[in-house]
């Protein structure tokens, strides 16, 4: 990233197909009309995205404003900090390699989509975002009641720092409706 630091969060995998709320690059309020670069050297090809602020862009991910639609409420324990949006709050966990880790995720309101609504279900999606090596699944995409807990597990072939992001609601072209998090996994 130019200007700032380096490294902002920003995925070491990519998934495939378009992923929304995958990182976010804050900007001081008074950023005005500065520029942030966002530069991906992979395979020897450096791509580059700018960013920039306009206020006709501004778009709200806590509410569609045509329907009222709102990101489900993610938990990662019963009675755990609720979290809702795209912002991406995140958890620590350990574990040890070749052994599965238990990830649960409860939801909740508020309004399901239309979509979930005549299907009854929330998708819930987990994917790698920052690691040595590939994470292994049983369940990496779920659809959910809501209220409703899901439980997947992931295992790790090998000792090392990773992250995970598993992602609630399924967004709309108005930049609504999901709901982001992250696992900081240690596996030794």
């Amino acid at each position: 990233f130019t200007p700032g630091s380096d490294d902002r969060g920003q995925p070491t995998h990519f998934l495939p197909q378009r992923q929304f709320g995958v990182f976010v690059a804050v900007v001081p309020g008074d950023f005005g009309k500065q520029t942030v670069t966002w530069t991906l050297t992979t395979q020897g090809q450096a791509l580059s995205v700018p960013g920039y602020i306009r206020p006709e862009w501004e778009i709200s991910a806590m509410e569609e404003l045509t329907s009222g639609r709102q990101p489900p409420v993610m938990r990662f324990s019963s009675d755990g900090r609720a979290m809702q949006g795209p912002a991406g709050p995140t958890t620590s966990r350990t574990a040890t390699a070749g052994t599965p880790l238990a990830l649960d995720v409860w939801l909740a309101g508020p309004r399901p989509t239309e979509e979930e609504q005549a299907s009854a279900k929330t998708p819930v999606s987990w994917g790698l975002h920052r690691g040595a090596v590939a994470v292994t699944f049983d369940k990496a995409e779920q659809r959910i009641d809501r209220p409703g807990r899901t439980t997947t597990l992931a295992t790790f072939a090998r000792a090392g720092e990773y992250t995970l992001r598993v992602v609630a609601g399924r967004p709309a072209t108005t930049g609504c409706c999901w709901t982001t998090a992250f696992v900081k996994v240690s596996v030794r």
